[in-house]
C-alpha cells in the first residue's frame, strides 16, 4: 500500500523473490564453498544478506524492495547449499542422520514460522520492523559467525597446515594433493565443482 502496488503479481513477488533467490544463489555459491572453504563463504555471504537487509530498511520504492529483497535471499542462500557440506565435515556417516535432519528443520521450519511472527510485528508496528528486526538477528548472527566459526572443509585444512609445515621446516616440497591439483585455473575449478553435483 504504501508503495501504490495494486497489481497481485507484484505484491507476490515482493515476499517470494527472497525464495527465488534460494533456487538460483546455490549453483554459484556451492562451487566457491569447495575452492575456498566454508568458512569465507558463510561469512561473507552473511554480510552480504546484512547490507541488502539494510536495504530493504530503507527502500523507497518497489524496485528498490525487489532487488534488495532478491539480493538478501542470495546471501540468505548460502546456508541452505553450504549447510549439508558443513555436515558432512563435521559427522561420520552414522551421525550424519541427526544432524542432518536437525539442520534440515530450519530452511523447512522458517518459511512457515517466518510470515507468523512478521504477520503480529506488521499489526502491531508496521512493515519496516519486519526487516529491522530480521537486520538485528541478521547481525547478530554475522557477529558470532564471524569470531566463533572456524573452517571444517580438509581439502582447505590441510592446505592451511601444508602450507604452516613449509613455512616452519623451509621445504617448499611439502605438498598436499590439492595443491598440486591448484594448477588449474580458476575457471577451470570453477566449472568442475558448478559441474560436479550435474
Amino acid at each position: 500500500n504504501e508503495f501504490g502496488i495494486t497489481n497481485s503479481a507484484l505484491r507476490s513477488l515482493l515476499v517470494s523473490i527472497f525464495i527465488l533467490a534460494w533456487a538460483l544463489a546455490p549453483l554459484i555459491v556451492a562451487p566457491f564453498s569447495e575452492m575456498y572453504g566454508r568458512r569465507p563463504v558463510l561469512n561473507y555471504s552473511i554480510w552480504f544478506m546484512f547490507a541488502f537487509n539494510l536495504g530493504c530498511c530503507l527502500a523507497q520504492n518497489t524496485a528498490q524492495m525487489v532487488v534488495f529483497r532478491f539480493l538478501a535471499g542470495c546471501g540468505g542462500a548460502t546456508p541452505l547449499s553450504v549447510g549439508a557440506g558443513v555436515i558432512g565435515d563435521l559427522f561420520e556417516d552414522k551421525e550424519r542422520n541427526i544432524w542432518g535432519g536437525l539442520y534440515g528443520i530450519g530452511p523447512t521450519l522458517g518459511p512457515a514460522v517466518g510470515p507468523i511472527i512478521a504477520g503480529f510485528v506488521v499489526e502491531n508496528t508496521s512493515w519496516r520492523w519486519v526487516f529491522w528486526i530480521q537486520l538485528m538477528i541478521n547481525g547478530v548472527v554475522a557477529t558470532v559467525g564471524l569470531l566463533l566459526f572456524r573452517e571444517t572443509f580438509s581439502p582447505i585444512l590441510l592446505k592451511k597446515r601444508a602450507k604452516k609445515l613449509r613455512a616452519i621446516t623451509k621445504n617448499p616440497n611439502l605438498k598436499t594433493i590439492y595443491d598440486i591439483a591448484d594448477g588449474e585455473t580458476v575457471f577451470g575449478r570453477f566449472y568442475l565443482n558448478i559441474t560436479r553435483p550435474i
